[in-house]
């Protein structure tokens, strides 16, 4: 029973910081899709395309949120107290064998996830996410009484039904028209799309032409003429596909990962001896920092060692030397810094 609660506590303040974490990157996510110019009909369909992208995302944070779990979740044991009756009624040896088994657990389900769930959903991400920006993006905003296309067109108008505007004034900016119509209509084919004039006069002031005409009926056609082609990149491979790939950049995106694997067993063998150590408060937030610095100064070098090994300024021996050196001095900093006396 004690250690039920004590594990389930301890994966609820991982959650909290899990759910925190993908949060924010589903909200720029989401923001980043809506800035290349989406219209709200487009809205919920890039919110549910965005939380496919989401689970890529876990092995990215996965570091920072069992460190701030372990912190937040000892520091509840230790200004409880409930630390200290733990340790006398189970033993450091028992809790730490039953946490480390939790941890294993949590490893598998981080690497199940960014080797296979993850890629899955992250691909038919990509595929979405190219049909929904090739898509056209009308918006129409019915208070100011205007349609647009981000660079193509806008349509000044008096009224609307559907698809069909009651005298309308149209600016094409690529042609440099203006053209004043009792209608207009907007009708779609294929890739694309038609605007239909009936009665009325098109300007023409492009360099080509400079002219004024009445017609009775005038068709334009906008093609759509964005790039359908999905390019996968990191997210879409797994640690021995990007390893093997003849790209640069996948390639050493690959040995990172790698690192980031073993950076994740050293954090799930040793982070219950943050969350076991007897501390005051003051003292654990010492702690704390310190190894936050570390887990810091960990991070900044093995990114520049990325780049280095992007640009061929260092060799593969040479980047997992450094890297399995620096794994050990974290190692040996989280055991030196908490103790279970």
């Amino acid at each position: 029973m004690i250690l039920r609660y004590l594990i389930y506590n301890y994966l609820k303040y991982i959650a909290i910081f899990l759910f925190l974490f993908l949060i924010t990157v589903w909200i720029s996510q989401i923001i980043r899709l809506i800035e290349f110019g989406l219209n709200y009909e487009s809205f919920y369909k890039v919110i549910n395309l965005t939380v496919l992208a989401l689970p890529s995302y876990i092995i990215n944070v996965s570091h920072l949120i069992i460190l701030f779990g372990a912190f937040f979740f000892s520091y509840k044991l230790n200004t409880s107290s409930e630390i200290i009756i733990l340790r006398q009624y189970l033993g450091k040896n028992n809790l730490r064998n039953n946490l480390i088994l939790t941890n294993i657990f949590m490893l598998l389900v981080i690497i199940l996830n960014s080797e296979f769930f993850s890629q899955k959903l992250y691909n038919k991400y990509k595929q979405k996410e190219v049909e929904l920006r090739s898509n056209f993006n009308i918006q129409i905003d019915g208070s100011k009484k205007e349609l647009r296309l981000s660079d193509q067109f806008i349509i000044f108008f008096d009224e609307y039904d559907e698809n069909k505007f009651i005298n309308p004034v149209t600016i094409i900016y690529p042609e440099n028209l203006i053209v004043k119509s009792k209608i207009a209509k907007v009708n779609y084919q294929n890739d694309k799309i038609n605007l239909e004039f009936l009665d009325g006069t098109r300007v023409s002031s492009d360099s080509k032409e400079k002219s004024m005409t009445n017609f009775k009926n005038f068709n334009f056609y906008i093609e759509n003429l964005v790039d359908k082609t999905v390019l996968p990149d990191k997210e879409s491979y797994s640690v021995i596909e990007l390893i093997h790939q003849k790209d640069q950049k996948l390639n050493s995106a690959g040995h990172n990962k790698i690192i980031n694997y073993l950076l994740l067993i050293v954090l799930f063998t040793g982070i219950h001896r943050v969350i076991l150590s007897l501390s005051n408060k003051n003292s654990k937030k010492f702690k704390n920092i310190k190894i936050l610095i570390v887990y810091i100064i960990f991070v900044f070098t093995i990114s520049s060692l990325s780049k280095y090994l992007l640009l061929a300024k260092i060799n593969l021996v040479s980047f997992y030397c450094i890297g399995m050196a620096l794994l050990a001095l974290f190692k040996i900093s989280i055991h030196k810094i908490y103790d279970l006396k």
